[in-house]
């Protein structure tokens, strides 16, 4: 078994065991300045052990790597059944294949998310990116890439892999892996088959740059220090004993880790600083100048960063950026996974089956579709292709058994008598309500509404994570200051205290916490309500759209009119609120309870503050939390809309029913199974679960979080 445990850096030992069978492996580089005549800091190597450091100590190397490893973490990993047919290649998914299930959930710790989100950002960051796969109980496991080495015979054969860690102190432990057990994708090196290439190793001088840029900034002007010295000397000391005189305080008073040192002068030397203005220096200009490197390794385009100097959202420099951006960086990151997987099963998978993400619903990757679509129709109504070639030539699907059986003089396939026309908009007069759900769902998608409002959702719960996430930061930041501020009643490590006053001390704290994260409220509100309104927008003229004809539609939009924008405002501010207390107190749950575990374990108030620090920074745990909340909130937001629909339909056209659709698949709830095309009662205009609609707010949790149901409406 695998454990991820952090590794022992503080080990000087270990360090250097470990840095030994890099440099071995690594050809003993040295990315040493020889010619320098001496050096202010010591030699730095971007070492696996720094490329892993960096990823916890530079913002702009986590932001990057976090954007590219969370777009690719959120493609699926899937099995798909590969043929060809007139020389092009066609696929289709084979989620029934039982290698499926290991993809699904790759180890009993981690989703398939989680788990392609570190094997993509390992990738990304240090060039390799390792699994094992543990034969014995079909799981997979990341691996950190400074952890291990692979192993050659005396042919330079690979025959495994080494793992290094600290099984204690005064200890090495080293596990072998055997090279079938290891699955490596790597970012190929000109130079060297068997282990990849970081892009920060080309571009180490930009982010160490960065890195100390900010370090002096910190220490010479906020701090005061001085930044260089000039030193008078007497007249008879030569050339010889000036030089050793440098080096020597160069080495004793210079780089970062001496800045704060008192300086001792020899008898006769007198020392002056030498002062230059910030301006002077064009940091600021620099390092803008190497953030641009950094963000160019991995071509992001800076859309994605909100740093762009021109170009609005949807811009066609937009569309070209993000495209180019998944053509060049992410979907070639994907191809590195895929390969080690399709290579590892290759017996299991068979020879017509193939591991890939599932890239149908990036929309970067979907802007022809509108042309593939009018071209398909041409060819069509052409007579020279029939749907099924249609399919294989533009659509790149595979034929289907009745595929040409549409209606058309045009078309080579068979021809049909058409169905009894109905009028554009209107349910069948024999209210079933199955025909009733397929019509709406007919007329949104030819209205374009459904796409619209995909997009808008989207675009919805990336800003609402956004949100969430820089709110966590904040009540981070919050906690800290609140517990340095009590510090004081806090009972010291070797003394033990009564547990009413600890008691008594985690209730003040708690209270001060709560007050302290009220002050975020409003901005939080602000910031997410003009999207949940455009979303919630949407989602009642949708429901409203497919659920009755163009007359009623006229009658429910005039009563509509008079209600809009403020009524759903005011229904979004409400939940907002609620929203913000219910994460307000859980973070506030989470803080206490680790206050009070260190307080009872005896530990430091720095300790306690670290152990808060990691709940709120864990990019997982957080990012997983994030997402939930801002797909419950956009799913709340439309499902407000669908029910503010439905009273106006009541206003306009008398009574109106409200159908229960369930989105049915492997991990629908059990109760919304059996809730699917259901009608709410007319007498509480609420449905079986006890919720007025899907999402409702008001609901049980249990029955709400992750919901991917919807509704629509019918005149009884």
């Amino acid at each position: 078994m695998i454990e991820n445990d952090k590794i022992g850096l503080d080990s000087d030992r270990f360090v250097r065991e470990v840095m030994n069978r890099i440099e071995k492996h690594e050809g003993g580089q040295s990315y040493s300045n020889s010619a320098n005549l001496f050096r202010s800091e010591p030699d730095i190597q971007l070492n696996r052990f720094s490329l892993k450091n960096l990823l916890y100590s530079d913002d702009w190397v986590y932001i990057v790597c976090n954007l590219v490893a969370t777009k690719i973490s959120n493609q699926r990993l899937h099995i798909v059944e590969q043929s060809v047919v007139d020389g092009k290649r066609l696929v289709k998914p084979a989620e029934d294949h039982e290698l499926q299930k290991v993809l699904d959930n790759p180890n009993p710790q981690m989703d398939q998310s989680a788990f392609t989100y570190v094997w993509a950002i390992e990738t990304t960051l240090g060039g390799n990116g390792l699994v094992y796969h543990a034969k014995s109980n079909d799981e997979l496991w990341n691996v950190g890439f400074e952890k291990i080495d692979p192993q050659f015979d005396q042919k330079n054969n690979l025959t495994g892999y080494s793992l290094t860690s600290m099984e204690n102190e005064d200890c090495l432990g080293i596990e072998f892996f055997k090279a079938d057990e290891i699955m490596h994708a790597k970012r190929p090196d000109p130079s060297y088959c068997y282990w990849g290439l970081s892009p920060f190793q080309a571009g180490k001088s930009s982010i160490l740059f960065n890195r100390y840029s900010q370090e002096f900034l910190n220490s010479f002007y906020l701090k005061g220090a001085s930044p260089q010295l000039h030193f008078e000397l007497q007249q008879d000391v030569n050339e010889r004993q000036s030089i050793r005189m440098l080096r020597s305080f160069e080495k004793a008073y210079g780089s970062r880790q001496n800045q704060r040192r008192p300086l001792i002068t020899p008898a006769g030397v007198k020392a002056k600083p030498i002062t230059t203005s910030l301006a002077d220096q064009q940091l600021i200009t620099y390092i803008n100048s190497n953030r641009e490197t950094i963000i160019n390794l991995l071509n992001i385009p800076k859309h994605e960063l909100s740093i762009q100097d021109g170009g609005s959202l949807g811009s066609q420099e937009m569309r070209l950026s993000l495209r180019n951006f998944w053509l060049t960086t992410l979907k070639p990151t994907m191809r590195f996974i895929e390969g080690p997987l399709n290579k590892h099963f290759k017996e299991r998978l068979g020879d017509k089956y193939r591991i890939e993400f599932d890239l149908s619903t990036v929309e970067a990757l979907q802007d022809d579709q509108i042309k593939q679509a009018e071209l398909a129709d041409r060819l069509i109504k052409s007579g020279a292709f029939s749907p099924n070639e249609v399919r294989q030539r533009i659509f790149r699907e595979p034929p289907r058994p009745d595929g040409d059986d549409l209606v058309g003089t045009n078309s080579r396939g068979p021809q049909t008598e058409p169905p009894p026309a109905t009028p554009p908009n209107e349910i069948p007069s024999d209210g079933e309500p199955i025909r009733s759900c397929l019509s709406g769902i007919r007329k949104i998608e030819v209205m374009g509404m459904k796409k619209q409002r995909d997009d808008q959702e989207k675009r919805t719960v990336e800003q609402i994570k956004l949100n969430v996430l820089d709110l966590f930061l904040k009540f981070l930041e919050t906690a800290i200051k609140v517990i340095h501020k009590n510090s004081d009643g806090f009972p010291l490590p070797e003394k033990q205290t009564e547990n009413e006053k600890i008691t008594e001390l985690l209730r003040d704290i708690e209270t001060q916490l709560i007050k302290e994260f009220g002050k975020n409220e409003n901005d939080f509100i602000k910031k997410n309500s003009g999207e949940l309104t455009d979303l919630s927008m949407l989602g009642k003229e949708g429901v409203i759209s497919a659920s009755f004809n163009g007359g009623d539609i006229e009658a429910i939009q005039a009563i509509s009119d008079g209600n809009e924008p403020g009524r759903l405002n005011t229904l979004l501010d409400a939940r907002g609120i609620d929203s913000f207390k219910n994460i307000s107190q859980t973070s506030s749950k989470k803080i206490i309870n680790t206050i009070e575990q260190g307080m009872r374990s005896g530990s430091s108030i720095t300790a306690i503050t670290r152990s808060i620090t990691d709940i709120f920074t864990d990019a997982q745990v957080v990012g997983s939390q994030a997402e939930k909340i801002a797909r419950t909130e956009t799913g709340i937001a439309t499902m407000i809309g669908r029910e503010a629909a439905f009273k106006d339909a009541q206003t306009a056209l008398g009574p109106v029913v409200k159908i229960w659709l369930t989105q049915i698949d492997s991990t629908t709830r059990d109760t919304h199974v059996g809730l699917h095309l259901t009608r709410a009662s007319p007498s509480s205009g609420k449905f079986e679960n006890g919720l007025r609609f899907p999402l409702d707010p008001n609901g049980d949790p249990r029955e709400i979080i992750n919901c991917r149901c919807d509704m629509i409406l019918e005149k009884e």
